[in-house]
């Protein structure tokens, strides 16, 4: 398959290049500090937007409070935009719940606003969007799919990316038109989220994580992944002021630059000979299997054998929890084995928040 160009000459992500493949109407940018995901997002979907009242976008973040922050002039993505391009897009409170973004003029009271671009929400207010006509949405940007961990984790969150996504693309396809697009972006590198859960996507970017590929492209789904862990812009920063202080070993640095969350501690990532194992049962891609002869359990994204099978529903995972809530004694004790660390990050989401 042909690599797609990722990066611009000067290092930064090449948006255009990542988001406009046909056949492909969602995509998932992760990794790469600092190096344009969201000034490539902005500067693609206000450039579309300019062209037809039916390109106009939606900007999404996971909280209500972090969609807030970008609601005001202080928390303007556009900010560099406006800067570099000498644009003048700035946000202002719209019908209902929404802020919009908007082409503005300037005046002696600051800038009246003239041609609205798009539409600011969060996904934990997903209900609203049903009942308000975004029609003229063409492009939504999930902007940190990956929460920080220090983030509050949603309800069911990965279905309710799907649910957002519905309430938009609504019946468009039926009338002729073209599917809304879809772009999650993120810095953190948590491949064990709830979106990726949800889309059946965790054993496929772990995949890529553990082969050094940056690229999948799934035409069947029209998906595609791409990780920026290669980043020469988020390797250059390691040489500045701050990650000189706490060395490249810190658990920060980890995160920022590696684009790894810390791990404390890989004694349960152990790959396992599944001669050894019997499948149990499947849960939102975890196949779970137990030893023949010990007390000893292993958890793999790879399915063999007949098995009792579970969705990723929040329903089928409660269903799950009901008749297999003893593994949690299991492996705080020790006896689960991990085929990686996305596997037993999944298994601890499971368990701790319920995807």
């Amino acid at each position: 398959m042909k690599e797609i160009n990722r990066y611009l000459p000067n290092g930064y992500i090449d948006f255009k290049s990542v988001t406009n493949i046909d056949g492909i109407n969602f995509y998932f940018l992760w990794g790469g500090r600092a190096t344009g995901k969201t000034y490539g997002a902005c500067e693609d979907v206000a450039e579309e937007a300019r062209k037809s009242e039916e390109n106009r976008f939606l900007w999404i973040r996971r909280t209500e409070t972090e969609s807030k922050l970008i609601s005001y002039e202080t928390g303007n993505i556009f900010k560099s935009l406006n800067s570099d391009k000498n644009w003048n897009i700035h946000p202002f409170k719209q019908r209902g719940l929404f802020t919009g973004y908007f082409d503005c003029e300037n005046t002696e009271d600051g800038y009246k606003p003239e041609k609205l671009l798009g539409y600011i929400g969060a996904l934990s207010t997903v209900g609203n969007f049903r009942g308000f006509d975004m029609s003229d949405v063409s492009t939504i940007i999930y902007d940190e799919f990956i929460k920080n961990p220090s983030s509050r984790p949603i309800k069911n969150e990965g279905n309710a990316v799907l649910d957002l996504y519905e309430s938009i693309n609504r019946n468009r396809e039926y009338k002729g038109k073209n599917p809304v697009k879809f772009v999650g972006l993120a810095n953190a590198n948590d491949l064990g989220n709830p979106t990726f859960i949800a889309l059946d996507l965790v054993e496929r970017a772990e995949y890529m994580r553990k082969r050094g590929k940056y690229q999948y492209l799934d035409f069947g789904r029209g998906i595609a992944l791409f990780s920026f862990d290669d980043s020469k812009i988020s390797q250059e920063k390691s040489e500045t002021a701050l990650y000189k202080m706490i060395g490249k070993n810190h658990e920060y640095s980890k995160m920022a630059l590696q684009n790894k969350f810390a791990i404390a501690g890989d004694e349960n990532i152990k790959s396992q000979p599944l001669n050894e194992y019997i499948p149990v049962c499947v849960v939102s891609s975890l196949c779970i299997y137990k030893h023949k002869s010990k007390l000893q359990y292993y958890i793999s994204f790879h399915k063999s054998g007949k098995y009792e099978e579970f969705g990723s529903s929040e329903i089928e995972v409660k269903r799950f929890l009901h008749k297999y809530i003893y593994l949690w004694d299991l492996y705080l004790n020790n006896n689960i084995y991990f085929e990686t660390y996305t596997a037993e990050r999944t298994f601890e989401n499971i368990f701790t928040r319920g995807y």
